[in-house]
C-alpha cells in the first residue's frame, strides 16, 4: 500500500503540470524516525528466531534463576535464541537499597499490561498465546522453546545494519525484510536497544548478590508497532526501511548494547521472526 501512495507521488507532478505544489493533505508523510539515511547491512543469516521477553526485576528473588534458564537456552540454541530482560512492575522499582538503578521503561510497562503479566519472573516466548495467556513459567520454558521451534514456519528473513553516533545520540538502523514465503497478514516492525554488563544489586532468595550483572536489559526510546506491510505480501518481495533511534541517555556503554529487530503478525501478535545486531 506504501508503495502505491509513493507511486501516486511520483505521478501527480506530471499529471498536473500547472501546478507548483501538492495540496498538504495529499502528501505522504513519513512515520517519525524513519529516515533516508542507510548504514551497511553486516547481519544477514537466515534463520527462524525465537524471542524470549523475560519480565523480571531486581527486587525479585526468584528471578536470577530465571535468568540462569535463559542463559542456558541461548547455549543450547546459538544466535537462534534471542533474550530481552524487561524491568518492570514492583520488583523493579528503584531504592536506596539498590543505588536508585532504575532499569524501568514506558514499553516495558506498557508490555506488562498488554500481556497480563502478573508473576515474577515470567517468560512471553515470541508472543504465542497459550490458551488465555501469554505468560509462561521459567520452568516451562525449554518445553515452549521446543515447541515452537518444531512447528516454526520460517516466513521472513530481517537482515541488519546499525551505527551509533555518540554527537549526534542517534542509532542509525537499516533493515532488509526479506519474505520467504506469500504472508496473507498486516504486519509491524519493532525496534529496541537492550543493554548488558551492568553491574548492580539483585534480591536471590534470601541474599542481596552485590555485584550481580545484568544482561539484556530493555532500554528506553525504541520504535513500537510501526507499519511494515498491509494485507498480504508475495514470497520473494524485500522492503527496506531505515530508521534513526534516540540513543536513552540511561545507557552504560554504547558498546555493550545491541539492537534488536522483531517483526509481528498484526492480527495475533505472535513474532513472525526477529534478528538482533550489536552495536
Amino acid at each position: 500500500m506504501k508503495k502505491i501512495l509513493y507511486s501516486i507521488l511520483l505521478i501527480l507532478p506530471f499529471i498536473f503540470g500547472s501546478c507548483d505544489t501538492i495540496p498538504e493533505e495529499n502528501q505522504l508523510q513519513a512515520l517519525e524516525g524513519e529516515t533516508s539515511q542507510t548504514t551497511p547491512i553486516t547481519e544477514s543469516t537466515s534463520n527462524q528466531r525465537i524471542l524470549l521477553e523475560d519480565y523480571t526485576g531486581w527486587a525479585c528473588p526468584n528471578c536470577p534463576a530465571a535468568a540462569v534458564v535463559a542463559e542456558d537456552l541461548s547455549t543450547t540454541h546459538g544466535d537462534k535464541f534471542i533474550v530481552m530482560a524487561i524491568h518492570t512492575g514492583v520488583f523493579a522499582k528503584p531504592s536506596a537499597t539498590n543505588h536508585n538503578l532504575d532499569f524501568r521503561t514506558k514499553a516495558g510497562d506498557d508490555w506488562k499490561t498488554e500481556f497480563a503479566i502478573t508473576s515474577y519472573p515470567s517468560g512471553v516466548i515470541n508472543r504465542v498465546k497459550y490458551g488465555s495467556a501469554y505468560s509462561v513459567s521459567k520452568d516451562d520454558w525449554a518445553a515452549k522453546v521446543s515447541e515452537q521451534y518444531a512447528n516454526m514456519q520460517h516466513l521472513l528473513d530481517i537482515n541488519l545494519g546499525a551505527k551509533a553516533d555518540t554527537i549526534t545520540k542517534k542509532i542509525l538502523i537499516s533493515v532488509e525484510n526479506k519474505f520467504l514465503s506469500n504472508v496473507d497478514f498486516p504486519t509491524l516492525i519493532n525496534i529496541v536497544v537492550v543493554e548488558s554488563g551492568i553491574i548492580g544489586v539483585q534480591q536471590d532468595g534470601a541474599n542481596k548478590i552485590m555485584d550481580y550483572e545484568f544482561k539484556h536489559i530493555l532500554r528506553d526510546n525504541p520504535y513500537i508497532n510501526f507499519p511494515l506491510t498491509q494485507a498480504s505480501t508475495a514470497s520473494g518481495e524485500t522492503i527496506k526501511k531505515n530508521y534513526l533511534l534516540n540513543i536513552d541517555p540511561d545507557i552504560k556503554d554504547i558498546t555493550k548494547c545491541q539492537v534488536i529487530v522483531f517483526v509481528t503478525n498484526a492480527n495475533t501478535k505472535e513474532i513472525v521472526n526477529v534478528n538482533k545486531i550489536d552495536l
